[in-house]
């Protein structure tokens, strides 16, 4: 199946007439009799294209009208979905501020960056150059959300997403503006997050727009004509992290359990304060939920959330020492394990990625170095040089067909 077959026009079945709620048996894709090839089964031949690639995919779709219909089928796309390999790839997140070069988001394999004597010569699948005024909010199912943020006369913010697939090479148009007062001068009056909703089979981009006395949550899915409100609270301060981090249909944020927006880092803030915000996509309703019962002293860095081999993280640094828990259930709070924990000599780390042998990646942008980190036997196992100024951020990644809204 690694190309087309050679045989004639396979029969169309117009797209307009199959639901997507029909079965993908329903998909006639048999050959005519007098075609070379023999017939295959309809759930053979599904079972057979859900395990390619998306680039051969994308090539069988210009085959016939028939092969169209099925490979964009709602069903079959889910199928795919299922069938990708899991924590296998990741999209890292490199940032060129002092050459002045356009950030890039380079799509390799995990095992790649830990064989490599160096990470320059990982085994990259893609490359992506962004452009500058577009972040990442997040990435799931192989669809990315990307945020543009402008600063606007009279104090305001004005903010857009964008979806980006790009195995299918697809990006939507811009979503409705969504405009943002500033307050007390701070250059980011709201915090992002990006998921998936299953109750209603949506993309979903929130924002967690701060006020001086309340908190307005908007939300916007994709393929909608605008933003809406979906919740009301009086304010809190979210951490300096903006980007939350999706998990099991929830967004997180790390915030203050304490009145009003602002907190000054070293001075006010105790450990017994700091919960994750975690907004439930589906409900729109949120929960607070507490860190580990360990974290008991406040660092010096504000710590951060990661997402790793589908667990929620946190990490920070406690003296000179890195360390790093997972949730090991997300939503149980006794459920956090301490994962990494050893002398980093101070210097602030970005994890990167953990991989199926428990190798963790975890990079010292400050000395353009990796470091491997043996969770099993506790040990540092290897350090590896990058020439990449900042390694920002890392999220997993499996191509996909999932469709954004085209411009």
């Amino acid at each position: 199946m690694n190309t087309p077959p050679d045989s004639a026009p396979l029969r169309a079945v117009p797209m307009n007439t199959l639901p997507d709620s029909a079965p993908l048996s329903a998909v006639p894709m048999n050959t005519p009799p007098d075609s070379a090839p023999p017939n295959i089964p309809n759930d053979l031949l599904v079972e057979i294209l859900s395990h390619l690639p998306v680039k051969s995919l994308l090539r069988f779709q210009c085959t016939s009208k028939s092969w169209k219909s099925l490979i964009s089928h709602p069903k079959f796309i889910k199928l795919h979905l299922q069938k990708s390999p899991k924590n296998v790839n990741i999209v890292l997140l490199c940032d060129f501020v002092k050459s002045g070069f356009d950030p890039l988001a380079i799509s390799c394999k995990i095992r790649s960056l830990i064989k490599c004597p160096t990470l320059e010569f990982a085994e990259y699948d893609c490359c992506y150059r962004l452009k500058p005024d577009y972040w990442v909010v997040d990435c799931f199912n192989g669809l990315f959300c990307l945020r543009k943020t402008r600063n606007v006369r009279r104090g305001f913010n004005e903010h857009w997403v964008r979806f980006w697939n790009p195995a299918m090479k697809k990006k939507s148009a811009k979503s409705p503006c969504l405009r943002v007062k500033r307050i007390n001068c701070r250059p980011e009056s709201c915090r992002f997050g990006f998921g998936y909703d299953d109750l209603t089979d949506s993309y979903k981009v929130v924002a967690a727009v701060f006020g001086r006395k309340k908190t307005e949550v908007k939300l916007y899915c994709m393929g909608d004509t605008c933003w809406r409100t979906i919740l009301s609270f009086p304010v809190f301060p979210f951490l300096n992290q903006i980007d939350g981090m999706f998990m099991k249909g929830t967004i997180n944020w790390l915030a203050l359990n304490k009145p009003g927006s602002d907190y000054c880092w070293k001075s006010d803030v105790t450990a017994n304060q700091l919960v994750i915000f975690s907004l439930d996509l589906g409900n729109e309703t949120y929960q607070h939920i507490s860190l580990p019962e360990g974290f008991v002293e406040v660092p010096r860095f504000e710590p951060q959330l990661r997402v790793s081999k589908d667990t929620l993280c946190l990490f920070h640094d406690q003296g000179s020492h890195f360390v790093m828990w997972q949730m090991k259930e997300f939503g149980v709070e006794s459920s956090w394990t301490k994962l990494v924990n050893f002398d980093s000599n101070g210097f602030p780390l970005v994890p990167i990625c953990i991989s199926d042998k428990d190798i963790a990646i975890l990079v010292n942008n400050q000395y353009v170095e990796a470091i491997l980190y043996n969770l099993r036997r506790e040990v540092v196992v290897g350090t590896k040089f990058h020439s990449y100024e900042t390694w920002m951020d890392a999220k997993d990644y499996i191509q996909s067909l999932v469709f954004p809204c085209e411009e």
